[in-house]
């Protein structure tokens, strides 16, 4: 018999599962290794995400980030990424933002133990397909990071 924690885990992973594949058409699944190593970092625009299967017993931390944190992040710690972030102009708000190419791209990625995301909330409603994305725009963005991190 399973006890509450690892019900709760469960619970959350299925529920996640859930929402990401009722939420759009998906293009490309990626896969990552079971390990404790940082094995993958997704920069996404969503929080839509799939947990490995496997998955048993794990911590998942969600925690809101600065935009230097995650700059430093990207820069330093990580020597790729994979970005799922589906909006093209979201794309283009964060290649600005990171210093960083993040193309847009409708994936589901398959998260491990030692996985983590970059998730990124654009909290302004006035960008549209027709905003010009200029230094003063960016300025003006209210926006979050969150670093969700599978322990």
């Amino acid at each position: 018999m399973k006890n509450r924690s690892n019900l709760k885990i469960d619970l959350i992973a299925r529920a996640i599962q859930n929402a990401a594949k009722m939420s759009h058409k998906i293009i490309e699944t990626i896969f990552t290794e079971d390990t404790n190593t940082p094995n993958i970092v997704c920069i996404t625009d969503k929080l839509t995400l799939t947990l490995n299967n496997n998955i048993r017993n794990a911590h998942i931390t969600l925690r809101p980030i600065s935009l230097k944190y995650v700059k430093d992040y990207v820069s330093w710690k990580v020597r790729s990424f994979v970005s799922a972030v589906e909006n093209e102009i979201t794309a283009l708000i964060l290649t600005k933002l990171l210093d960083t190419e993040i193309p847009a791209r409708k994936i589901q990625v398959e998260l491990n133990k030692g996985d983590v995301v970059i998730v990124f909330k654009l909290l302004s409603n006035d960008i549209n397909p027709n905003t010009i994305i200029n230094e003063d725009t960016l300025n003006n963005l209210h926006y979050e990071f969150l670093l969700l991190e599978i322990e």
